[in-house]
């Protein structure tokens, strides 16, 4: 494995750089239409009881080259074929979509549960 170290106090070019490293080590494995997934899985706990936990993804694949200004991260070479572009370029519609949004409808609807059971009582 090749450590790369990178100093730079410019976020668009440590981006940049970033990005051109993925794009090399993926042509290098012949890779480079890869498929993608964002994964976030989050617990809700009370002392040590895990009370509820949730996990959302979003399936896409690499794109073959970064576009788009919005998001963050690794959105700009995150292609979601539904919407035929990267989660950068969605705008708005990313909360749609978003491994972050799925998992945090799920707790959502729980916390919602638990309102509901409580006004019941």
């Amino acid at each position: 494995m090749t450590t790369v170290v990178v100093a730079t106090s410019n976020p668009d070019k440590l981006r940049e750089i970033k990005f051109a490293l993925i794009y090399r080590a993926l042509s290098d494995k012949r890779a480079l239409d890869s498929p993608a997934r964002f994964v976030c899985a989050l617990a809700l706990a009370k002392d040590d009881r895990i009370l509820f936990e949730a996990r959302g993804t979003v399936e896409g694949r690499i794109a073959p080259a970064p576009a788009g200004e919005g998001g963050f991260g690794y959105d700009p070479i995150f292609f979601y074929p539904p919407f035929g572009r990267t989660l950068a370029e969605i705008g708005d519609r990313k909360s749609e979509v978003s491994h972050r949004g799925k998992a945090f409808r799920q707790l959502k609807r729980f916390l919602a549960g638990l309102e509901s059971l409580k006004a019941e009582v």
